[in-house]
């Protein structure tokens, strides 16, 4: 029948099925030389990082700045700036190789609007933007939404694959499969809804705690 055929053919071919659907979120790796290393993220990106530094491929190393979290403004995590120096210098490159985008961002859209105040004042400077293997269609998306066609030939590429797994093998790990599943989440709501307005607001412990005596007291 013709269930039967489909059920069979879906057996055999699942590998490639899978592998198909992971590669949607995947850009292509366009490195190559260019100005700066852009660090969005990934795994082992300070290595790749420093990698591009040493070989030549780049001479500094970008990134954006994001408006801290609570953790980081008490003291008990490093800022993504101290940690990124932090880890560049033990790999050999100097602090003055860093270059961090000020502005506080508190979303990605205003983080992708900064990254174009900046290339807009170095009208010849590249990047290659090094992000993890899933994120990398969305943050495409972001960057050529706001900076627009010059992004085409200004922001080069580099998806850092995952040491556990890739677009060949997600679905044998738990990690993977969330790794899959919130990246085309994350990519539809950004494509379905574009640039909202932000929204963020900083967690208040007593407000939290005001509302919650509230609540219990109109259960009562």
């Amino acid at each position: 029948s013709v269930v039967a055929a489909l059920t069979g053919l879906l057996f055999f071919f699942h590998a490639q099925l899978l592998s198909l659907l992971a590669c949607g979120l995947v850009v292509p790796d366009t490195t190559g030389p260019a100005d700066f290393t852009l660090l969005v993220g990934g795994d082992r990106c300070f290595d790749n990082a420093a990698r591009l530094f040493h070989d030549g491929s780049v001479h500094g190393v970008v990134i954006i700045e994001y408006i801290p979290n609570r953790l980081v403004r008490l003291g008990i995590l490093p800022s993504a700036e101290a940690l990124a120096r932090r880890e560049l210098e033990k790999r050999g490159v100097p602090a003055g190789a860093l270059t961090v985008i000020r502005g506080e961002a508190t979303s990605g859209w205003e983080g992708a609007r900064n990254l174009q105040r900046w290339l807009s004042e170095r009208p010849n400077v590249t990047v290659v933007t090094l992000c993890p293997r899933f994120a990398g269609r969305e943050t495409r998306l972001l960057y050529s939404s706001v900076i627009g066609d010059q992004s085409e030939h200004r922001i080069l590429w580099f998806p850092l694959r995952d040491r556990r797994y890739d677009e060949t093998n997600w679905w044998q790990r738990k990690e993977g499969v969330l790794d899959v599943f919130n990246s085309y989440v994350s990519l539809g709501y950004v494509w379905l809804n574009g640039e909202q307005p932000s929204t963020w607001r900083e967690w208040d412990a007593e407000e939290w705690l005001a509302a919650s005596l509230k609540a219990s007291r109109g259960r009562e």
